[in-house]
Formats: structure tokens, sequence, C-alpha cells
């Protein structure tokens, strides 16, 4: 399995743990914290993904950086499909540069499943580049 594909299941996992919003993570408490704390129990979508690269065994730092970018390209491209398709609006113009994952995440109403079926589409999307 290659990294990004690991980081991406990883940050899954993670957000299914407990996801949050307005900070990267969450302790039990509901105090703000690092997202590579020891205390932390929920993550929004890029702290998910930075405990999820730093989490990578065995892997350089150069090769945690390239998964971390991969996997987050991806979220993006997710968002911007969602945002283009009309699934998620949230105030910003159809342009992927425009899709702010934090503004996402952070959008009121928004759910733990929402986070959770955007990093699911993008690790299939990073799976399904491996088999084209």
């Amino acid at each position: 399995m290659r990294n990004c594909d690991k980081l991406a299941r990883g940050a899954l996992d993670l957000l299914r743990q407990g996801w949050c919003q307005h900070v990267s993570a969450r302790e039990r408490n509901d105090m703000p914290c690092d997202y590579d704390s020891p205390l932390a129990a929920a993550w929004d979508l890029e702290g998910a993904c930075r405990r999820a690269a730093d989490a990578l065994k065995g892997v350089s730092a150069d090769g945690r950086e390239a998964a971390l970018a991969q996997v987050l390209e991806a979220v993006h491209d997710e968002l911007a499909r969602r945002h283009a398709e009309g699934v998620d609006r949230y105030g910003g113009a159809n342009d992927r540069a425009k899709v702010c994952m934090a503004v996402w995440n952070d959008t009121p109403g928004r759910k733990p499943g929402d986070a959770c079926a955007v990093m699911q589409r993008a690790s299939e999307a990073l799976a399904a580049k491996v088999r084209a």
C-alpha cells in the first residue's frame, strides 16, 4: 500500500474517532489543542491528515510530506467536486483554488459524517489513480 493510501485511511480512522470545528484538534474535554497532542481526541480535516502523516511508520520526513501533499490535494479536489455539483455550498466560487478546507470544515451545520464522507471519497480517488 502506498504511503498516501495509508495516510488517507489513517485520517479517516481519526475522523471516525472524533471530529471538531474551528481548531485543528480538541481534547476529550473539548479544549483546543495541537493536532499532534497526545491528548487530542478529535480533529478537523487537515488536523487528521497531519496527525496521520506523523503516524506513518518507517517513512522519511520527505516521504511523509509527499504523502500529505497528495492526500490534501485529493481532499481539495473532492471539496471542489462537491461544491461544483451543488452537494455543498458555503459561500465560495466554483474555483478549486478558492475551496478552503477550513471554511468547509467549520461551516455551521456540518456533521462528522460529512467530514468522513469527504475523506472516504478522497481515499477512493487516490486508490483509483493507482488502478488507472
